[in-house]
């Protein structure tokens, strides 16, 4: 099943627009450049008062579907372009 990894900040007060329903999905290139689009509620339980932010892991099924996100790593200074 493909994983793709990808670094991901969103502030808190663009993430209310995923919960007034104003958008439904979120747009990420992962780190091999590849764009991945994947439902905004995916990220619910990694909110918190700043917004989300860090390091996922999106993993698919053999028909790229949606199995799981994973927060694996926090947004360091590093992690910047």
């Amino acid at each position: 099943m493909p994983v793709y990894r990808f670094t991901l900040r969103i502030p808190a007060e663009r993430i209310l627009e995923y919960y007034k329903g104003t958008k439904h999905s979120i747009v990420v290139r992962s780190d091999e450049g590849k764009l991945i689009q994947f439902p905004a509620g995916a990220v619910r339980k990694y909110v918190d008062t700043q917004g989300v932010s860090g390091v996922f892991e999106l993993e698919c099924d053999s028909k790229n579907r949606l199995v799981e996100i994973r927060h694996v790593a926090p947004l360091s200074a590093r992690t910047w372009y």
